[in-house]
């Protein structure tokens, strides 16, 4: 399972009716879907791939930190580093190797 969380929705709160009120600080979301396919896969123990845009659902769920060792984990900061520049960058290439070696392995 290969899932990326690109920038979806900007988001701030501005008031609950439970408890103080967080920070304002806007921050970004993902789509939700994109935490049920993943837990999904989990479940079945698929080898998981995920990349994150950065400041994407920094403490939601599967995009939190991930769960090591089974899940391999990469963020992408799209405000300074471009689609081509992420893609031959080291981090990339070795996760999706390692991933890639996962799935030929198991499956």
């Amino acid at each position: 399972m290969l899932a990326i969380n690109f920038r979806r929705f900007l988001a701030e709160i501005t008031d609950t009716n439970v408890g103080q009120p967080p920070p304002s600080t806007p921050f970004w979301e993902g789509s939700v879907f994109l935490q049920i396919e993943p837990s999904m896969a989990f479940q079945f123990g698929l080898p998981i791939l995920l990349v994150r845009e950065a400041n994407t659902d920094t403490n939601t769920g599967i995009w939190a930190a991930g769960i090591a060792p089974l899940i391999t984990f990469i963020v992408w900061d799209s405000e300074n580093q471009s689609v081509e520049e992420f893609f031959s960058s080291i981090q990339w290439r070795e996760a999706y190797t390692n991933w890639s070696a996962e799935v030929r392995n198991g499956y």
